[in-house]
């Protein structure tokens, strides 16, 4: 197993704000599990990945490394693109339409 995703798994562990302790305790984890990572005495079995995925919300890929898309299934929005899609959602439908007309016209001119 890749370094990177111990570090992935640790910064996971860190943001979340909890304690190890609490994080074995809600994975059922051996008490010392997050200590030995730390330590690089030990990595995490295949269980215990896929429970660090599933409590952190990301991909078993992600935490091994092989992506860095936390969920590849999810997409993740920016915040002007979601800015965009609530004007959008506001306007009424022949608005709406001509925006889409706009926004046609200006993605050809880009493609050119």
């Amino acid at each position: 197993m890749p370094t990177l995703s111990i570090d992935r798994i640790l910064n996971l562990i860190k943001k979340s704000g909890k304690t190890d302790k609490a994080i074995t305790l809600d994975l059922e984890l051996s008490n010392s599990a997050i200590s030995e990572w730390k330590k690089g005495k030990a990595f995490p079995k295949t269980d215990a990945i896929v429970k660090l995925a599933q409590y952190f919300d990301v991909s078993v890929d992600y935490l091994l490394g092989l992506t860095n898309t936390k969920r590849p299934d999810k997409q993740e929005v920016s915040e002007q693109a979601m800015r965009v899609a609530e004007l959008f959602d506001s306007l009424d439908e022949k608005s709406q339409a001509k925006v889409e007309g706009f926004l046609e016209a200006l993605a050809d001119q880009n493609k050119s």
